[in-house]
């Protein structure tokens, strides 16, 4: 099973994939919409040429690729486990590695600011 697997960029996959079975409902309740309004936006998927609210798909692909990162992060914990309880490496083997590997990510660029305000409800 690979920890990594592509994040969808379709409205309803990424539902899915940030809020599991009942995503509808649970999106509704995080944005303080109707349960109604999300499913006509699921339904309205389907059409190519619809896009749902760009705050909320931004926030789908946002915490997508957030969890996307977490499920890393446990296998990489998960791997140096196995390898330091089966005798196989040494544990400050696998932190010299860790370190190499951290200060590598350090050059990368920096994320923006994935600050997240919530939609004011209406009314």
């Amino acid at each position: 099973m690979s920890v990594l697997k592509p994040i969808k960029s379709d409205f309803v996959g990424l539902g899915q994939d940030v809020f599991g079975d009942g995503w509808r409902y649970r999106l509704a309740a995080h944005f303080g919409v109707a349960a109604r309004t999300v499913h006509r936006w699921a339904d309205n998927a389907k059409d190519p040429d619809w896009q749902p609210p760009a705050e909320i798909l931004a926030f789908l692909r946002d915490q997508a690729e957030t969890l996307q990162t977490v499920r890393l992060q446990e296998r990489i914990g998960e791997i140096a486990r196995h390898q330091i309880d089966s005798g196989q490496l040494h544990p400050n083997v696998v932190a010299a590695v860790l370190q190499d590997l951290a200060d590598a990510f350090k050059t990368a660029e920096r994320p923006k600011d994935k600050a997240y305000k919530p939609v004011p409800k209406e009314g």
